[in-house]
């Protein structure tokens, strides 16, 4: 990230949450969340697109796919901010 400089993090699911804010992240409860780092990078925190894979209701998968990509037009505007 020091080489990059980026002006967003996006962290997929917890692990990818935990490694980049150092500390365990409840991700249901954070997700859509933009968390800032102590170096001033912000990460927006949202599920692993895994998890849409794993769930067997029709309606709750589609559900949470319309949910991630709601996700994901927020991170759109966020690197367009």
């Amino acid at each position: 990230l020091d080489l990059i400089k980026p002006n967003l993090a996006v962290a997929l699911g917890a692990t990818a949450a935990q490694s980049l804010l150092g500390k365990v992240v409840p991700i249901m409860k954070m997700r859509g969340a933009v968390v800032e780092r102590d170096d001033g990078l912000p990460v927006f925190v949202t599920i692993h697109p895994s998890f849409i894979l794993r769930i067997r209701e029709p309606a709750d998968k589609q559900a949470e796919r319309e949910r991630f990509l709601q996700d994901m037009k927020a991170v759109k505007k966020l690197m367009a901010a």
